[in-house]
């Protein structure tokens, strides 16, 4: 009785085994070339927009703590105007994209069929990441500075992520 099933799982396996066709079954699922290009499409697309995030966020760091040790030194009770801050930090993710095509000027992973999806998500993604930030120090008691919010480090990574767009 058992040799009569592994005969028939034997069989089965055969189905599979031809070698004009390229696929191969695995737990019972056939896998053609087809689909393995779209799970590496997929893999490259989840890949681009992660290391997108990881370099607008590197570049959001650098701004934060260049702007920490400048404030340390122009202390003013006046409120920043919200508008004039916007404008600036989206300059300065324009100047952070700017120099990042000089240390990678080519696209950090092979472009996705999808492209262009970096453009938002990357930025939502780094501006939730500086809210986080910030929130983490105002519970620690600690100051916070305008680019630890959402919407500063969403415009920061904006800027930079249409430099990267429009020249890669």
């Amino acid at each position: 009785m058992l040799a009569r099933h592994i005969q028939q799982q034997n069989r089965g396996e055969r189905q599979y085994e031809s070698t004009d066709s390229l696929k191969f079954a695995f737990a019972g699922i056939v896998y053609t070339p087809a689909m393995g290009d779209f799970l590496l499409e997929l893999l490259l697309l989840f890949a681009d927009f992660l290391l997108e995030v990881v370099l607008e966020f590197a570049g959001e760091v650098v701004i934060d703590l260049i702007q920490r040790t400048i404030a340390e030194g122009f202390r003013t009770s006046r409120a920043p105007n919200p508008v004039r801050a916007s404008l600036a930090y989206a300059f300065f993710g324009t100047l952070a994209g700017g120099l990042s095509l000089f240390i990678f000027p080519h696209p950090l992973v092979h472009p996705s069929r999808i492209h262009g999806i970096s453009l938002l998500l990357s930025p939502l993604v780094t501006g939730l990441l500086m809210s986080v930030i910030g929130s983490t120090l105002r519970r620690q008691g600690k100051k916070v500075v305008q680019i630890e919010s959402f919407w500063y480090g969403f415009v920061f990574a904006l800027g930079m992520a249409v430099v990267r767009y429009l020249y890669i």
